[in-house]
């Protein structure tokens, strides 16, 4: 390793540059938030599926024929009166930003139901259900849909406009009179996000935790419609797949074989998600027993992100090690833009996202000019 350091100094720098603002981006946003596997606002062992007057969908206890239709996103098929006006949150119970928001939705949805009891508010994990989430064209996290009385037509809304007036403006209430001070949802006071403190580990603890975040991200994160990949996103995980056959350490066997296999079927696994879960289904380890090792700080919610930011070290690290051993080497400016180009269409937290997109493609660090075509 250290002869890799002396021939490739400058590549180390400038790819480990790259892995650092996408960890850093992903752990100065993040906020504790409850505790659960598949839900914000919802404790296992808890009976109601609501956090105060956000309403969470849950998953049916037991499985049922046929995908899930909630009143509230569907029209029923029988008579029923209409529903309410509403307002939906999709969200990813991984995602640092939809961690940082969920106290601000809770607390949107209680001054927006004071003044009108009327209106209510869900929440829908995208983690539990994922389908549902593909079916109504969610491709970020959080995303809000507002609903008004009566309809089901979706009216796009953004969290940073998600104010109490906005919000009943858009679902056609009265807002001439002025908003009270209670009521504005705004937190004015500045938070001050934390970095979450990494225990004590060890190599073969970051080879769990990368291995888990790529199989969690195949059954989560590729797909975000039903259709099959664009050209640009099938380009994307191709490129990404053949960049990890040469980057990954040969201990992560099961990763290896998981990515070769894909490989072998990309025309199948890019078609659909049903498809990719099938291929993936004889590899990947089983959803409970899932745990992150690293950087939890005990929330296992936190686990996806923290190893993915494993994942990322541990394939630059490892381009440093082939190119050492292996001609043509693997140009550090193709490294670097394989895993931008992931980012942009594979990590569904919205604002970590558009954040690192704007760092990069502004050349933050003038990391234009330190990257490597040879």
């Amino acid at each position: 390793m250290q002869a890799a350091l002396k021939r490739f100094p400058l590549e180390c720098l400038v790819m480990g540059w790259v892995v650092f603002v996408v960890s850093l981006i992903i752990f100065l946003v993040h906020i504790a938030s409850a505790d659960g596997a598949k839900y914000l606002y919802h404790k296992e062992g808890n009976e109601s599926s609501s956090s105060g007057p956000v309403i969470e969908l849950l998953a049916p206890s037991s499985k049922q024929d046929g995908p899930i239709k909630p009143n509230f996103l569907f029209e029923p098929s029988s008579d029923h009166s209409p529903p309410p006006a509403r307002v939906v949150e999709f969200y990813a119970p991984w995602c640092p930003h939809c961690q940082h928001y969920a106290p601000k939705y809770i607390k949107l949805a209680k001054a927006v139901t004071e003044k009108h009891p009327e209106i209510e508010f869900h929440a829908v994990s995208c983690t539990a259900h994922n389908k549902l989430c593909n079916d109504q064209n969610v491709n970020g996290y959080p995303t809000l849909k507002l609903y008004r009385e009566g309809s089901y037509e979706a009216l796009e809304f953004k969290v940073k406009d998600a104010k109490v007036k906005n919000v009943l403006f858009r679902l056609g209430f009265d807002v001439s009179e002025k908003s009270e001070s209670h009521n504005n949802h705004e937190d004015q006071s500045k938070q001050i996000a934390r970095v979450v403190p990494f225990r004590m580990h060890d190599v073969h603890d970051a080879w769990n935790d990368a291995a888990l975040s790529f199989e969690f991200a195949l059954k989560t994160g590729i797909f975000m419609t039903n259709g099959p990949l664009s050209k640009e996103e099938s380009s994307t995980f191709r490129s990404w797949l053949e960049l990890l056959t040469k980057s990954l350490p040969i201990q992560m066997s099961k990763t290896h074989d998981i990515v070769t296999m894909l490989l072998e079927n990309f025309e199948e696994a890019s078609q659909s998600q049903s498809n990719l879960s099938k291929l993936i289904r004889p590899f990947a380890s089983p959803d409970n027993s899932q745990t992150w090792r690293t950087c939890t700080n005990g929330d296992n919610k936190m686990g996806y992100t923290c190893g993915l930011w494993q994942l990322f070290h541990i394939m630059t690290i490892g381009v440093v090690e082939y190119n050492r051993h292996n001609t043509p080497i693997i140009p550090t400016r193709q490294v670097s833009e394989i895993l931008r180009n992931y980012v942009e269409h594979f990590f569904q937290c919205e604002v970590c996202r558009l954040n690192f997109l704007d760092m990069y493609d502004n050349c933050a660090f003038d990391v234009c000019h330190r990257l490597s075509d040879k």
